[in-house]
């Protein structure tokens, strides 16, 4: 018996270095568009037996509760109880328009 499940075991190491399975995450959609799709083929190339399964939703979702094995979340929208590692370092935004725009419109606050 016990030999068999060394060999049980060994069969099974050899999964170690072949992530395989389905991978469901939760992601914003703007997080979706900006940082997710762009890293799919890649992401299929290196792990072909890995099958995404992707959820973006822009509502606060209980990763557990829904069954999910990871997310990507704005900073502040973290729990507390959760594990985070800073993907992109922090984005700044900008209002662009014409100069006649902003003339008219004024300058956004």
């Amino acid at each position: 018996a016990a030999g068999e499940i060394d060999e049980a075991l060994a069969a099974l190491s050899g999964y170690r270095d072949r992530p395989m399975g389905t991978l469901r995450l939760t992601v914003p959609r703007l997080s979706g568009t900006l940082l997710i799709e762009p890293l799919i083929p890649r992401f299929r190339e290196a792990f072909p037996d890995v099958v995404l399964d992707i959820s973006l939703d822009d509502a606060t979702v209980d990763l557990v509760t829904e069954g999910f094995d990871a997310g990507i979340r704005l900073g502040e929208s973290i729990d507390k109880d959760m594990v985070a590692v800073r993907l992109t370092p922090d984005l700044n935004w900008s209002v662009v328009g014409s100069p006649a725009y902003f003339a008219k419109a004024g300058k956004p606050t």
